[in-house]
């Protein structure tokens, strides 16, 4: 069965952070089919949209990395 999403840890963070794909895509711009495009790995996501989200998932009690968020599940 084939996964939905390749980052897995990204997945992980919106579920801790309590936030929608569909609003992550709109704080960074992205309609929510682009967005799914994203997370399939068909489209690769551009580097100030990456900052954006670390941006948008980090808090004050921990930083996350973009090698963190976007590593890929293989």
């Amino acid at each position: 069965m084939a996964r939905s999403s390749q980052f897995v840890n990204l997945e992980s963070e919106l579920v801790r952070a309590r936030v929608k794909k569909s609003e992550l895509a709109r704080y960074i711009g992205l309609s929510t089919c682009s967005m799914s495009s994203r997370f399939r790995g068909a489209t690769e996501f551009k580097l100030n949209e990456m900052e954006r989200i670390r941006d948008r998932l980090s808090g004050d009690e921990r930083e996350l990395t973009l090698d963190y968020l976007f590593k890929r599940d293989e």
